[in-house]
C-alpha cells in the first residue's frame, strides 16, 4: 500500500487538515430572543499552508524526494525538511513536479521506461500517445492548469513540444502552437536549446496564460527569454504583448531552471543546492531578488493547502 511519508509534522503531499470540533455558544440578537450556533475551535481549525514545491530528485530506495518553501503556515519563510514519495524505481532521468489547490503530482520514469505521473489524486498513471502506446518523448517539465486540471508538459530535446495530459486516463495531446506545428522551440545551429521551464500566470479574465521561459544560445545576450500564450482548445495562441526579455539573472547558462506563479508572483530559481529566488515582473523586462534561497530543485510547483 502507498503512502506519502514526510520529515515533518506540517506538511504532507495533499492537504493537512486537523480534526474539526465545534462548541455551542449562545448569543443575543437585537429583539432579545437567543439563538444557539455553532462555531469551530480555533485551535482546531485546519492547518493552512502555501509554497513552492518540488521533485529533488531520488532517495536510495528510488523514491522521489520531495521538497517545500513555506511562504503561509505555522513557519513561513522556512525550507522544511525534505520528504519522500514512494516510486521505487532505479530511473533517475525524469524528475518532475507540479502543484496546484490541494494537490501536489510528480513525473517521473519507471525501471522499465514508461513515463508516469503519481500523487495528488491519481495513482501511477502511465502517460500513453492518443494510440494507446506509451509516450516516449522526454519530458523536461510539467504543471497543472489552474481552471482545467489538466497536467501540461514541456517534452522533447533540442525541440520543444507542449502536450496536455489527461492526468487520469494519461493520454497526451500536443499542441499546435498559432494554428501550424506542434513545435514551440526549433532548436539546431547556433541555437541550441539550454533549459526550460513552464508555469500558468493569470490572464487578467479570470482564466490563465501559459509562460514558456528558457535560455539558448542566440538569446545569451538577453538572459531568460518568456514566451506567453493563450490555450484555446489544442492550439497555443502567441501573446506577443506579453513576450518578455530577462538579462542580467546571475547564475551558470545551460545549468537548469525552474519557474512557478503564486503568492502574485512568477518566481524563478536556477538548479542547484541553495538557489536564489528571483521575481519576474509580467509587465516589464526586469526581475528582482527576493532576498532568500531554497534547495527545492527540478520543477517547482505553486501548492495552497485549500
Amino acid at each position: 500500500m502507498k503512502k506519502n511519508t514526510f520529515k515533518t509534522v506540517f506538511f504532507a503531499a495533499g492537504v493537512l487538515m486537523l480534526p474539526l470540533a465545534a462548541c455551542k455558544k449562545e448569543s443575543v440578537i437585537p429583539n432579545g430572543k437567543t439563538k444557539s450556533k455553532t462555531e469551530i475551535d480555533p485551535a482546531k481549525r485546519p492547518v493552512y499552508q502555501e509554497g513552492i514545491v518540488s521533485h529533488n530528485g531520488f532517495d536510495a530506495f528510488g523514491d522521489i524526494i520531495s521538497g517545500y518553501y513555506e511562504f503561509y503556515g505555522p513557519y513561513p519563510g522556512s525550507q522544511y525538511v525534505n520528504g519522500t514519495h514512494p516510486a521505487s524505481t532505479t530511473n533517475q532521468t525524469l524528475k518532475g513536479c507540479a502543484a496546484s489547490t490541494g494537490n501536489i503530482i510528480y513525473a517521473y520514469k519507471t525501471a522499465s521506461g514508461l513515463q508516469v505521473l503519481d500523487g495528488g489524486p491519481i495513482i501511477s498513471t502511465v502517460i500513453l500517445n492518443s494510440t494507446g502506446t506509451a509516450f516516449t518523448l522526454p519530458i523536461e517539465e510539467i504543471e497543472i492548469h489552474p481552471q482545467t486540471g489538466e497536467v501540461y508538459a514541456l517534452v522533447g530535446s533540442s525541440n520543444k513540444s507542449i502536450v496536455s495530459i489527461n492526468p487520469s486516463t494519461g493520454f497526451a495531446t500536443p499542441l499546435t502552437v498559432n494554428g501550424g506545428s506542434t513545435t514551440i522551440f526549433t532548436g539546431g545551429l547556433m541555437n541550441g536549446y539550454k533549459c526550460g521551464s513552464i508555469a500558468f500566470v493569470p490572464d487578467g479574465f479570470g482564466g490563465s496564460e501559459l509562460v514558456f521561459s528558457h535560455e539558448s544560445d542566440v538569446y545569451a545576450s538577453s538572459g531568460i527569454v518568456s514566451w506567453h500564450f493563450t490555450i484555446s482548445g489544442t492550439n497555443l495562441i502567441s501573446n506577443v504583448a506579453n513576450h518578455r526579455t530577462y538579462a542580467g539573472i546571475p547564475g551558470t547558462v545551460g545549468s537548469g531552471i525552474n519557474t512557478t506563479y503564486g503568492n502574485g508572483k512568477l518566481y524563478f530559481a536556477r538548479h542547484g543546492s541553495s538557489n536564489p529566488v528571483y521575481s519576474l515582473s509580467l509587465t516589464s523586462n526586469t526581475f528582482a531578488s527576493e532576498g532568500f534561497s531554497v534547495t527545492n530543485n527540478n520543477d517547482f510547483g505553486y501548492w495552497k493547502a485549500f
